[in-house]
């Protein structure tokens, strides 16, 4: 009978702590998955032209093309494309280039990559009937590679017209890669590389919103950035607001005025309301987005209130119509500390159930 019981004993607790052990490590697995969400796999996109033509990255790849997004800052303004192109198998002794083409309509941005007979590489663009040289570039054991660095003003920044192509919203453009005299189309429009839309905000920065509006966040010490965008097929015709509401009865209503390309800022108090946008810097407004970033605590002669301590609720506006709310907690802290309480304690009970026989 005791050997019964102790086979019993011995059974339950290898089964309850063979349990204990895949609940801790999946329980490990979402706080890993949770804390490394900004990755190389949202930050950049790869496209490929094999020997054949196709569109894959094998061995066999001709030439390629990579868009990395590199974060300079802790506001949204300071986003940087770095766009590297190599092309494989390059003979030594005879000219040779590579491209990435941007092509809309009848325009076309070229971005050359080229060495001469001797293996001196050089890189340029061509664009608005100017040639631009730019960009780094190098020749080595038959890879002929090219990388320029893009931040929206410098001379290699796409230009059409004139004027600036604004990468992060119009994604009309196709993108092709030359190898020597032959073209190939690697995309049709820019719609999955990651600048568009910023898509590479989800993954990297606290985010609020739907398909349709997205508001995102960065926060440093004593700043708030934000940037705020229409992706839908329902946008905005005059204004975008995001309300940020405190529990104390305090409103602070941010406005895209997309019509007059600026922001405006109103804080509501028990006590009235006024005009608060002189604390908004860093201010742009495009067709479909805004971005800007304020201080932490903002201070009128109605009140003041505290972003980092009395956000309880989020409101998004289309012309007036809610499209978006959510209710928040002071701090993204909080969740994760009650799930840490509960995780505990339920690895405790485990523990000891599993020393207990009789359950």
């Amino acid at each position: 009978m005791n050997e019964v019981i102790c086979k019993t004993i011995i059974s339950t607790v290898k089964s309850r702590m063979l349990l204990l052990f895949i609940f801790l490590a999946l329980g490990l697995q979402s706080i890993e998955t949770a804390g490394t969400g900004c990755n190389d796999q949202c930050l950049s996109k790869t496209i490929c032209v094999a020997t054949d033509g196709s569109l894959s990255c094998s061995k066999n790849t001709l030439v390629q093309v990579r868009f990395n997004i590199i974060d300079n800052g802790t506001d949204f303004k300071s986003t940087e494309i770095e766009m590297s192109l190599v092309g494989k198998n390059v003979m030594s002794t005879i000219p040779w280039n590579i491209a990435v083409q941007l092509v809309k309509s009848t325009t076309k941005i070229v971005y050359l990559c080229k060495k001469n007979a001797q293996g001196n590489a050089t890189s340029q663009v061509n664009q608005d009937s100017q040639s631009i040289e730019s960009g780094s570039s190098s020749y080595i054991n038959g890879d002929l590679s090219c990388t320029w660095s893009l931040s929206m003003g410098d001379p290699a920044w796409p230009m059409a017209n004139g004027k600036p192509v604004d990468l992060f919203n119009d994604n009309m453009w196709r993108v092709e890669l030359r190898y020597g005299g032959s073209n190939y189309v690697a995309a049709s429009d820019t719609s999955q590389i990651p600048f568009y839309r910023r898509q590479y905000l989800k993954c990297c920065n606290l985010f609020y919103g739907n398909n349709d509006y997205q508001l995102f966040t960065k926060q440093t010490k004593d700043l708030f950035s934000y940037y705020a965008q229409a992706v839908g097929s329902s946008q905005p015709n005059a204004t975008l607001s995001v309300i940020f509401g405190s529990s104390k009865a305090k409103q602070l209503t941010i406005d895209c005025l997309f019509q007059f390309n600026n922001l405006s800022a109103q804080l509501i108090t028990r006590t009235g309301s006024e005009d608060v946008g002189q604390f908004l810097n860093e201010q742009s407004v495009n067709q479909l987005d805004c971005l800007w970033s304020q201080p932490v605590l903002i201070s009128g002669k109605s009140g003041s209130f505290d972003l980092s301590k009395e956000v309880a609720s989020l409101q998004i506006l289309s012309d007036g119509e809610l499209v978006f709310k959510a209710t928040l907690s002071s701090s993204s802290s909080t969740i994760t500390s009650n799930f840490m309480y509960i995780y505990l304690f339920t690895l405790i009970s485990l523990f000891t159930r599993s020393f207990s026989p009789l359950n």
